[in-house]
């Protein structure tokens, strides 16, 4: 029986003794010290240009890592800028090859992330290839999703008072599938009130990067224009009264070793818009306009918009995004007033029209255009109705005048360069002269003053 007690007491000691060293073995592997010291050489190996800090780590079985205060700044510059900060995130492992003795992550989720990214006035990007280390095709890079994160874009380079923007509440999630591509997909909230999704694709090994982000419903008004005039200047005094809801969607690419490496194809669309403008006559009311932008061209493919009873279209494309670059549009307007503000809005030789015939009425205008080299060809017809007209050299009122009046201009046909204006108007009259205008009445007034009935028919053409 002494053997069996001997054989009872060493049973009790080897499984007391397993469950010493498992213990050990635990308080090892979940010592928070140490994980924080693996976890840190982790990050150091990952971003070998940046300096990484971590308050602390902790090892949970069946639960993965869960890290708390995660800093990282750059070592590039003076200032050594932050540009991840991460109060909380959770390292999942690989459950399928640590069953076989492999230590592998699977997934990463970083919860309320603050992500910095800016280019300084030197040109160079907070962020960039300097920071990352050289990845290694071969191995999987694991699944990284940001919850409830802030994204920070600043950019002090051109020009340096453009304000960062922001977007909040991004959702954001990064895959390596297949292997040799990471691919990424997220939605977001700008500062300026519009949603933001973004999807896209990097070569781990060809470089190749390819983005698609749209903007839905974001308000434009008066920060937005003053945000984009510091790209653009002249944008501010053109678009400052501009307001209305639009969207952008974009989309980039970068083809390394390509003739031209970047891409760009950028459509926008404007809806419900308003617009202001010293060398508009009228505030255009429901202005709906959709617009493209490539490489090596600009198009507004439709713009719509009114003024009272008085409607507007208008195309546009231009060949190169150069100002001297070669273009074609047309425009059409519906019964436009004939006015002092229409002509005071015309170039000086033109608001002469006014003096000499003193018209009143409505038009309708058709307006064709085409620009090669810096020379022109032009086409306009004008179509009066409910029009009146008092010649200074005829005092006699023309009254329901219509027809049409073509301008047309040529300069690009080699050897035909033309101009001609073409009239073929019909109009009445009663055959009794108009007086002159009094002293400081407006000559419509006195127009219709001298208006009569049975008025006599009056044509001319040219």
């Amino acid at each position: 029986m002494a053997w069996r007690k001997c054989v009872v007491r060493s049973l009790v000691l080897l499984i007391a003794g397993c469950a010493v060293g498992a213990l050990f073995l635990y308080r090892s592997l979940t010592n928070p010290t140490e994980v924080r010291e693996r976890v840190l050489g982790v990050l150091r190996a990952r971003f070998p240009g940046a300096n990484a800090s971590l308050e602390s780590a902790r090892l949970h079985l069946l639960g993965g890592i869960s890290i708390n205060e995660l800093h990282l700044t750059s070592r590039q510059g003076i200032e050594k800028a932050e540009f991840a900060y991460v109060p909380h995130a959770t390292i999942y492992h690989d459950k399928q090859r640590l069953s076989k003795g492999e230590v592998a992550v699977s997934r990463i989720e970083f919860a309320k992330a603050k992500l910095y990214v800016s280019r300084g006035a030197d040109g160079i990007w907070s962020v960039n290839h300097d920071i990352l280390a050289e990845p290694d095709p071969r191995q999987l890079v694991p699944t990284m999703v940001f919850k409830q994160a802030t994204l920070l874009l600043e950019d002090h380079f051109n020009p340096p008072s453009l304000p960062p923007v922001k977007i909040r509440d991004l959702d954001l999630t990064i895959m390596n599938d297949p292997l040799p591509t990471l691919v990424f997909e997220g939605t977001g909230t700008t500062d300026l009130g519009g949603k933001v999704q973004v999807r896209g694709s990097w070569g781990r090994s060809s470089h190749e990067f390819a983005l698609s982000l749209e903007a839905l419903d974001f308000t434009i008004g008066p920060d937005l224009v003053e945000r984009l005039s510091g790209c653009n200047p002249q944008l501010a005094d053109h678009a400052r009264q501009l307001s209305g809801i639009g969207r952008v969607q974009a989309d980039l690419r970068y083809r390394p070793g390509a003739t031209v490496p970047w891409s760009h194809d950028v459509r926008f669309q404007l809806s419900g818009g308003k617009l202001c403008h010293a060398k508009i006559p009228f505030p255009l009311e429901a202005l709906e306009a959709r617009c493209r932008c490539t490489n090596d061209a600009l198009t507004i493919e439709q713009l719509t918009a009114r003024s009272g009873d008085t409607l507007l279209q208008a195309a546009l494309r231009l060949r190169s995004l150069t100002s001297a670059a070669d273009l074609e549009g047309s425009a059409k307007v519906e019964h436009l007033p004939v006015c002092s503000e229409v002509f005071n809005a015309l170039p000086p030789k033109l608001q002469a029209i006014q003096h000499d015939y003193s018209p009143t009425g409505f038009a309708d205008i058709a307006f064709d255009f085409q620009r090669r080299d810096g020379h022109w060809r032009e086409t306009c017809l004008i179509y009066p109705h409910d029009a009146s007209i008092l010649c200074a050299k005829f005092p006699y009122l023309l009254q329901r005048v219509t027809g049409l009046i073509g301008h047309q201009l040529d300069e690009i046909t080699p050897g035909q360069e033309t101009e001609s204006l073409n009239l073929n108007l019909v109009g009445y009259t009663s055959g009794v002269p108009s007086p002159p205008s009094p002293p400081g009445t407006d000559e419509t007034t006195a127009s219709r003053v001298a208006s009569a009935p049975g008025a006599q028919e009056s044509s001319c053409g040219a």
